[in-house]
């Protein structure tokens, strides 16, 4: 009897050790660092994956994976976090790779939030070399983060002169809600192609620091997608080598603001939606000769305006796109306006009066000025190399009591009234609108130029007591004593 009793545990424990081995099989688990591709850490306790799709596919909650080997993605294969969960997926140095042309590297989705890290200084990429749709990054929904030393990386050519693939793609389809949202912050996207490309409805992206470089756009919508997206630059870079930085088709929003810079031949062309930039930079390096072809059958843009609304062409005519300009710096290149609407054969800049608002910032070339809005103070600033600056608002104090400190500089009032004090020798105002303008007292008369010349004033010798003569108080002092002497004298 006793035999039989430890047969059958001796097979119950075999069973229940094929058993625990199969799900443990199953789960990819595996006892230690040693042939481990990543740990899941939850809480204090650390467990072990041979695989990173299954340990980011079985965390919970603020859980951490950190990869422990390079990845090198089959045809047809992706890293997916799609369980709903907020985790952290530390690189560790090491990369996620694929040549696939039937599978993006990394996808993301079900609401699902990712911050991808790496604790080392090397490594951290997540690469892509292959054609068509296939990308680094796909997020059909949910948030990614990108921190530092995190390299979003989209290598190889274009498939065709008129087609341009994307490092990252935010949302997956235009007539549906994704809510995606790419998060750079620190991190870097970077491609040979185009940057990040926004799809989704209610779709945004979000650059506080690092860098967003493209070949082509650096962050751009497909015409007529992407309904109600938005597009936060409010530190890093976004930059295109060769098209616009960022293009914005759709409805929603763009603003620049903080330390935030934009950059291409273009700067940003709006076809719909709203521009706000309060801060930052946005820097256009084309040149008017270059024809910039923004798609969608429409007439290519001549470079080197940092921001462009386009809404006089056949298929915008009836949308509106609405800049306001309130601080920040636009800098133009080539002769270019820093900021004006596309006018094409027939249209007439002041049809963008109404789309157009400047009440603030500082621009590298002349502008409209009746773009500048609430009768606002508008000037121009010459140093002492020749370099002129236009401000408007609030960025007039700063520049103008700058440059009254520099006997070479020379202040032009475009518009509004200004008031300087403490203006050197040698400063030069000129007062070309018709507003009131005084420097160190002094009025400036409309489409008068003044050199502030100040004189010294006759050398007075003479004791003073604030304004009164010392001398002539004292003589009065004594003829008030003389006369009561004279009444002392009577009264005896």
């Amino acid at each position: 009897m006793k035999k039989k009793l430890l047969a059958v545990a001796t097979l119950v424990l075999a069973i229940c050790l094929i058993f625990t081995a199969s799900v443990r099989a199953d789960n990819h688990e595996v006892d230690s660092a040693e042939g481990a591709k990543a740990s899941l850490k939850h809480g204090d306790t650390v467990k072990y994956y041979d695989d990173l799709n299954e340990a980011i596919k079985v965390a919970e909650d603020n859980d951490k994976v950190t990869l422990l080997e390079s990845v090198t993605l089959n045809d047809g294969t992706s890293v997916v976090c799609e369980n709903g969960k907020s985790i952290t997926l530390d690189m560790n140095g090491f990369d996620i790779s694929s040549t696939s042309n039937t599978a993006s590297t990394f996808r993301v989705g079900h609401s699902s939030t990712i911050v991808i890290e790496n604790s080392k200084t090397t490594g951290g990429n997540i690469t892509h070399t292959g054609a068509g749709d296939r990308i680094p990054l796909l997020i059909n929904s949910g948030t990614v983060t990108l921190k530092s030393n995190v390299t979003c990386k989209l290598t190889g050519t274009r498939q065709s002169t008129t087609s341009s693939s994307f490092a990252v793609k935010v949302g997956q389809k235009a007539e549906t809600t994704n809510d995606a949202k790419l998060i750079v912050d620190g991190g870097k996207v970077e491609s040979t192609q185009s940057g990040v490309s926004i799809v989704g409805t209610k779709s945004s992206v979000e650059v506080k620091s690092g860098l967003v470089k493209a070949s082509d756009f650096g962050i751009a919508e497909p015409n007529g997608s992407a309904t109600n997206s938005t597009i936060t630059v409010s530190g890093g870079t976004v930059e295109s080598e060769n098209y616009a930085g960022i293009y914005k088709p759709n409805t929603g929003s763009v603003t620049v603001s903080g330390t935030g810079v934009v950059k291409g031949k273009l700067g940003i062309v709006a076809r719909r939606g709203d521009v706000t930039i309060s801060g930052g930079e946005v820097i256009a390096t084309g040149k008017a000769s270059e024809k910039i072809d923004v798609g969608n059958g429409v007439d290519p843009l001549e470079g080197g305006t940092a921001v462009i609304i386009d809404n006089n062409t056949e298929s915008y005519k009836d949308d509106t796109a609405k800049v306001a300009i309130t601080g920040g710096k636009l800098t133009a290149n080539d002769g270019q306006k820093p900021v004006t609407g596309y006018v094409g054969e027939n249209g007439d800049e002041n049809d963008y009066v109404d789309n157009i608002s400047i009440t603030g910032g500082a621009f590298s070339d002349e502008f409209n000025q009746a773009f500048v809005k609430n009768n606002k103070t508008e000037v121009s600033v010459t140093d002492k190399s020749g370099n002129k600056t236009y401000y408007v608002g609030q960025d007039v104090i700063n520049a103008v009591n700058e440059a009254a400190k520099n006997k070479d500089a020379v202040v032009e009032v475009l518009a509004g009234d200004l008031k300087i004090l403490g203006a050197v020798d040698g400063f030069t105002i000129k007062n070309s609108g018709k507003g009131n303008v005084t420097v160190n007292g002094m009025k400036v008369t409309a489409n008068e130029e003044v050199v502030v010349e100040t004189e010294d004033e006759e050398q007075d010798d003479t004791p003073k007591m604030g304004t009164v003569n010392v001398f002539a108080v004292a003589g009065a002092i004594l003829v008030v004593s003389a006369l009561g002497v004279v009444v002392l004298n009577k009264r005896k």
